[in-house]
């Protein structure tokens, strides 16, 4: 999911200082709403995410809804911080209220196709988004990339090929998306090539980068994602660490992260495959089923 990179709105009273004396200071989230800078709070927001620091991010939300409610606008960018954080439910709800005064907005309605693809699957997603392909929006031009790039995800790697090489260097998903196809084929070389030269940034290109042959290098990649305070409670950070046990063959730990998530990936045939295999080492009589 991507946003538009416009300059944020602003009014002659109210720009965040440029004096060279205060530019070591990062403005707080107060300072960014004051000044419509979205962005800037949502650069914020993830900052935060990856800091770890939960009872902050809950004040954030706090503030931003009793303070600014007044701003329409400001839903679809705290919706798309919610959807960051894995709460896709809570991510819908501020969302539809921006969709009701914008519902023809591009970045929105791939934001909910987004939430639905993570709630649901692949079709509801793509119902959401052939809506706005329907509608021919003036909005749909500048997102026709982007929306090309997502309809590949919920159509499981369908056109992978065709689409995403070209936008590999456009948008930073779309080279995890097209490693994530070829380990899918076993491609594991075109993956690995693709790959080998990120160096992992965000939890995601850790994962990816530890799906390859160096077993100890993933398993330490895996741990990081995992053990580290933004995501030991997120659904990839379980996944992570079950993978981590897995690697070090301690299959009752692969047990404990597995069942914690098993409920959302309950005809996942991928997931249930791993979930046997961990069974099965551990001698349990189910991992037939």
């Amino acid at each position: 999911m991507l946003l538009s990179r416009t300059k944020p709105a602003q009014t002659p009273g109210n720009a965040i200082s440029t004096d060279p004396k205060s530019r070591s200071k990062v403005p707080t989230l107060e300072e960014f709403v004051k000044n419509r800078d979205f962005t800037g709070a949502l650069t914020l927001l993830e900052f935060t995410r990856n800091s770890g620091k939960g009872d902050l991010k809950k004040k954030i939300y706090g503030f931003l809804f009793v303070c600014f409610r007044e701003s329409i606008a400001l839903n679809v960018y705290v919706a798309l911080c919610y959807y960051k954080l894995d709460y896709y439910d809570v991510s819908q709800e501020v969302l539809a209220v921006y969709l009701q005064h914008y519902p023809d907005s591009a970045t929105a309605i791939n934001l909910k196709a987004c939430n639905h693809f993570r709630l649901y699957n692949g079709k509801a997603a793509e119902a959401e988004l052939k809506s706005l392909q329907d509608m021919s929006s003036p909005s749909f031009t500048y997102a026709k990339d982007l929306i090309r790039h997502n309809l590949v995800v919920f159509r499981g790697g369908e056109g992978a090929l065709q689409v995403l090489p070209p936008l590999v260097d456009v948008f930073p998903e779309a080279r995890l998306n097209l490693v994530i196809y070829h380990l899918k084929q076993d491609n594991v070389q075109e993956a690995f090539n693709l790959i080998k030269d990120l160096e992992p940034a965000v939890p995601h290109e850790y994962i990816l980068k530890g799906v390859r042959e160096y077993l100890k290098v993933a398993q330490q990649y895996f741990q990081l994602v995992g053990g580290s305070a933004s995501e030991c409670d997120t659904i990839p950070g379980r996944q992570c660490m079950a993978s981590c046990f897995f690697l070090l063959k301690q299959f009752d730990d692969v047990l404990l992260y597995l069942n914690s998530i098993k409920s959302y990936f309950y005809n996942d045939d991928t997931f249930n495959f791993n979930f046997a295999q961990a069974k099965a080492a551990t001698n349990f009589k189910e991992a037939e089923e």
